[in-house]
């Protein structure tokens, strides 16, 4: 969910030129995206938390429905000697529908060759949590090969 971090268009936009720019002829590009869906109806406005026997964490989601970006503000607690360090970490996730995507990837030069819904070669749904996309490279030299 790696595009998901980034927040703006413009930016992955830009990550697809410079994949299309740096693949070898015919390479592949393939990632997943976390849905709207999982951000707003599964995880969004919740809070999930966790006991382990050295570790615990507490993890809490927010989802911003007009921004389209789901907050997740989590805290660790790892065993130290009697004590527990804690730790937080804020990060911010962005839904982008899958439809852009695409034509964002084609508008960069690149050929969508499958979408898929999670780790399956299913087509993805309206209850998708996550979605892949395998894209191709498509120039057919570079001067110099």
């Amino acid at each position: 969910d790696s595009i998901n971090y980034l927040l703006e268009p413009d930016e992955v936009r830009q990550v697809f030129r410079l994949a299309d720019n740096y693949l070898n002829p015919g390479g592949l590009l393939i990632f997943d995206l976390n849905t709207e869906y999982k951000f707003r109806e599964v995880i969004g406005d919740s809070v999930q938390a966790q006991t382990y026997e050295d570790a615990a964490y507490i993890w809490q989601n927010y989802f911003y429905e007009e921004e389209k970006i789901n907050e997740y503000l989590v805290t660790f607690f790892k065993k130290h000697g009697e004590l527990y360090l804690r730790q937080e970490e804020v990060h911010y996730q962005k839904a982008y529908a899958p439809t852009q995507v695409q034509t964002w990837l084609e508008d960069a030069g690149m050929k969508v060759l499958g979408v898929f819904d999670a780790f399956t070669l299913d087509k993805p749904g309206a209850q998708s949590e996550r979605i892949c996309f395998v894209a191709a490279e498509q120039k057919k030299s570079r001067s110099g090969d």
